[in-house]
């Protein structure tokens, strides 16, 4: 079924909650596309939303999740990463260019979001109990960003603070969402800031991209509200023993 405006669905408890309902939004910002939003919470799914995900991924034994999308010609597209390169290839010709046409380039922005999300975790960090867990999470995404750094002074593109050097791309959209959790809910619940502790190992390529994703103008315009977020997250993070 067509639409007048491309429909959105995105769960509380704000816009940018979900880290990978925040890609989606990330691209749609980037391409310039219009859009209806349709937020819910996760105890409370419409059913139109439902019908919509479940006509795409027809196993109702997983929870129906976000990001999900209805383009104006009636196209419906689910899951994240999916929804990203349905929006750079269907809108190829307007906003960001997320996947350049060059293949090698295209390989490379797609690699550095995949390692990213297989080497950056603060799960250990935020959820163990114990302070030894903790230290021991915190040797291992330091382990993760002396990975992304030897990425990005090995195979980045010069001429730019990027993976593709001055060109924003999915490599950028992948991993954005994490990357502002974690910049502000390790200093405010372990007292811990993930760039400065980046800046005193040398990992300066690493601290330049970052600092250029969370400056950029659709990270901060997807992104939940800072005391949303920590407020989120008050009862889930434990006291440590």
């Amino acid at each position: 079924m067509a639409t007048k405006i491309l429909q959105f669905w995105n769960i509380t408890p704000a816009p940018g909650g979900c880290p990978f309902a925040q890609r989606a939004w990330l691209a749609l910002e980037e391409k310039k596309i219009k859009y209806d939003t349709h937020i819910f919470s996760k105890t409370n799914k419409p059913k139109d939303f439902l019908d919509t995900y479940y006509s795409l991924w027809p196993d109702k034994d997983k929870a129906a999740t976000v990001p999900t999308i209805i383009d104006v010609d009636g196209t419906k597209v689910t899951e994240s990463q999916v929804v990203v390169e349905y929006l750079e290839e269907r809108y190829k010709d307007q906003g960001t260019q997320l996947i350049p046409k060059v293949p090698a380039q295209a390989a490379t922005a797609r690699l550095f979001g995949q390692l990213f999300m297989a080497v950056f975790s603060t799960r250990n960090i935020l959820f163990s109990e114990s302070k030894q867990e903790v230290e021991e999470g915190k040797a291992n995404l330091v382990r993760g960003l002396e990975v992304l750094e030897t990425f990005l002074k090995t195979q980045a593109l010069p001429g730019g603070p990027f993976v593709l050097g001055e060109h924003y791309s999915i490599a950028e959209v992948t991993a954005a969402p994490f990357l502002w959790r974690a910049a502000l809910l390790l200093p405010e619940f372990r007292q811990w800031d993930l760039l400065k502790e980046a800046k005193a190992k040398g990992f300066s390529r690493f601290v330049e991209w970052s600092q250029a994703v969370l400056e950029r103008p659709s990270t901060k315009d997807t992104a939940i509200p800072h005391d949303v977020l920590i407020d989120s997250f008050k009862d889930r993070v434990p006291k440590l023993s």
